[in-house]
């Protein structure tokens, strides 16, 4: 499943008519849908959950985003680094001391990690349906996700962070700091006065919305 074997896909074009149609009658016959576009981008384009539920009274529909609804993140998009920082997997990984003394991220907690969430979400909402004969709206956040498998280690004290509060921050530069582990290129975090600052590089719509929307 991971590489797509035995799976059926279709491309669609879902702000074309021609591409809405294709996804109304498939949605009208499923009975989960699921999206991980980014934060709004279903509503904008005629697949919000208020839309779909009228259209299928039994649909699932499954919402996975970066942060919590509410949270002032709650319209920013998230990448694994990001959400092993909000989460604080980070600052649970690395050594105090020697050339990997900074966090870095982990195991894909932040993608795959939120996934199997997402579905223990989808598989409630499956049984209560059974019961109810309705659909659902269910919502996971990566930040959440990652919260809770780092949870007994954050409530009491488990982690190797020695220069302050790890800061998610959403910066817009050209510096990435990485590290090589097992031949992979991380991101890691850099040490500053105040503690650790992560940088999320965005581009494009997203960029120039949180510019105005968090820096000041």
């Amino acid at each position: 499943m991971q590489l797509n074997a035995n799976k059926k896909s279709l491309t669609l074009n879902i702000k074309t008519d021609e591409g809405k149609k294709i996804m109304y009658d498939l949605i009208k016959k499923a009975a989960v849908f699921v999206e991980n576009i980014a934060p709004g981008s279903a509503e904008r384009n005629g697949f919000g959950w208020e839309k779909l539920h009228a259209m299928n009274p039994k649909l699932i529909y499954a919402s996975l985003k970066g942060f919590n609804e509410g949270s002032r993140f709650e319209d920013v998009k998230a990448f694994e680094p990001v959400a092993q920082s909000a989460g604080g997997a980070a600052s649970t990984t690395g050594w105090n001391k020697g050339q990997a003394n900074a966090p870095t991220q982990s195991t894909a907690l932040g993608d795959s990690n939120s996934g199997m969430h997402l579905t223990i979400d989808i598989l409630a909402a499956l049984l209560q349906r059974e019961h109810t004969g309705e659909g659902a709206f269910v919502y996971q956040s990566m930040q959440d996700a990652v919260l809770n498998l780092c949870r007994i280690k954050l409530s009491v004290g488990l982690t190797r962070l020695k220069v302050g509060k790890l800061i998610l921050t959403l910066m817009f530069t050209s510096l990435f700091k990485t590290a090589t582990r097992a031949g992979q290129q991380l991101p890691t975090p850099w040490v500053t006065q105040n503690g650790l600052l992560i940088l999320a590089l965005m581009a494009g719509k997203t960029a120039n919305y949180t510019r105005k929307k968090f820096i000041h």
